[in-house]
């Protein structure tokens, strides 16, 4: 078992200069917050007025949405006009779409050269909502060289290095194209990289994904995106019969109390690339694995089938989490910790059955000592992470990397802990074929 972490993905120019991108597009989002300058949140309460935005009961305080009275569970929280809300649609519609309708690009990209557009657009219908968002999004993405030291030993910091490599790279092509063939909509001391670097990540961080018919359709819904995420939040979305765009929560909020949604469950991982957040104590944190057969067995080629009919191959990532151990993790393991003898019995790994005895023993020692190296791997133990989240003197960027690699150790050690246990249960259970 080895650790694997995600890659960038390829994307490429045809000859035609017609560009084929496969993106980071995000699959849901948590919100980034807003500034705290009074000026923007005075300007921003206007506008809400003005768009004749309905009583909410909230305030944009300190750059969070706060209760302005008690919410009761089941409670329409927010309710925002359908022409508020950012969609491809929308951006493809606005100043530069005539030029995206001659490139097919992702969602993800024609929304963030919108936002970059309407940003520096002083007469913008947007303006006073662009003016109270984040000038950065406080995701790992945004690190210093010293800050990305705190996720050493995690994952995180090899994907943090990738992301930031496929937005330099997808920036770069996107603007070889439509920066020489429509300079005049994109000029390049307005579409620069770190404008770029900008728009992505409120997009990412700010994003819902909607269903248009079968189609799921990213969405940036202004004022809803100033609320913050919880996993433990019970609230859907939903459009009323007038396609304004509803929130109802079904977790009563108090007054003064954080305005937040869920919008499902996500990794600290997930959160602090595409978000700028952490959750302490994350249901959802998880330490990713790759398990594969040694090309060293000199049976790989029969285990390789065994795996391949059942769509798991060399490129097949597995997580454990702290909410138990995937069946597929622990089919895999049994096929690669198999013995010729054992072949005959090889289906019962994918039944969700032990193979033999001997079989299972060698998949829990197996994990179990992937979690103690994958461990080691950190500079500092849980113990210490512990510690050191209880000062106050911790800076945004260093207490999320904090959060998250203590998360993950917590993944690991409770992975060890539930393997222990598994064993327990086996040995008392009995074992249905024979040694």
């Amino acid at each position: 078992v080895s650790t694997q972490s995600t890659g960038g993905k390829t994307w490429t120019m045809a000859a035609a200069q017609v560009l084929v991108l496969v993106a980071f597009a995000a699959t849901a989002s948590a919100f980034s917050g807003a500034t705290s300058d009074p000026t923007a949140i005075s300007a921003f309460n206007e506008w809400l007025r003005g768009k004749q935005f309905p009583s909410h009961k909230m305030d944009l305080k300190d750059g969070r949405l706060v209760a302005s009275e008690d919410i009761h569970a089941g409670d329409l929280m927010f309710s925002v006009p359908f022409d508020l809300i950012i969609s491809p649609k929308t951006a493809g519609g606005g100043r530069l779409g005539v030029a995206l309708e001659d490139v097919p690009l992702p969602s993800s990209i024609v929304m963030s050269l919108f936002l970059i557009d309407e940003k520096s657009n002083p007469t913008s219908a947007f303006a006073p909502w662009l003016a109270v968002l984040p000038d950065k999004v406080a995701s790992s993405l945004h690190f210093s060289e010293e800050e990305l030291k705190e996720l050493d030993g995690s994952m995180m910091q090899t994907i943090t290095q990738q992301r930031s490599a496929v937005l330099a790279e997808e920036f770069k092509q996107v603007m070889a194209v439509l920066g020489t063939n429509h300079s005049a909509l994109f000029p390049a001391d307005r579409f620069t990289q770190e404008a770029y670097t900008w728009a992505s990540s409120i997009v990412a961080s700010r994003s819902i994904i909607v269903k248009a018919g079968n189609a799921s359709v990213p969405v940036i819904v202004p004022y809803v995106d100033l609320a913050s995420h919880h996993h433990r939040m019970n609230s859907t979305f939903d459009f009323d019969d007038k396609n304004n765009f509803k929130v109802v929560t079904h977790t009563a909020i108090n007054k003064s109390e954080p305005i937040q949604i869920s919008i499902g469950g996500r990794s600290n991982s997930q959160l602090l690339l595409s978000h700028g957040i952490t959750v302490d104590n994350n249901d959802f944190d998880q330490v990713q694995l790759n398990v594969k057969v040694s090309e060293d067995d000199p049976f790989v080629s029969v285990k390789k089938t065994m795996l391949r009919n059942q769509g798991i191959d060399d490129s097949t990532t597995f997580v454990v989490t702290k909410l138990g151990i995937s069946k597929a993790l622990l089919a895999a393991m049994r096929v690669q910790a198999l013995l010729p003898s054992e072949f005959d019995r090889f289906a019962r790994a994918f039944q969700e059955r032990p193979v033999s005895l001997r079989n299972e023993l060698e998949v829990y020692r197996t994990l179990v000592m992937a979690c103690q190296q994958l461990l080691k791997r950190y500079p500092t133990s849980y113990q210490e992470d512990v510690e050191k989240l209880k000062t106050n003197e911790l800076s945004e960027n260093v207490r999320n990397a904090v959060v998250l690699r203590k998360g993950e150790k917590e993944a690991l050690l409770m992975t060890i802990d539930l393997v222990a246990r598994m064993w327990d249960n086996f040995l008392v259970n009995g074992y249905d074929g024979e040694i």
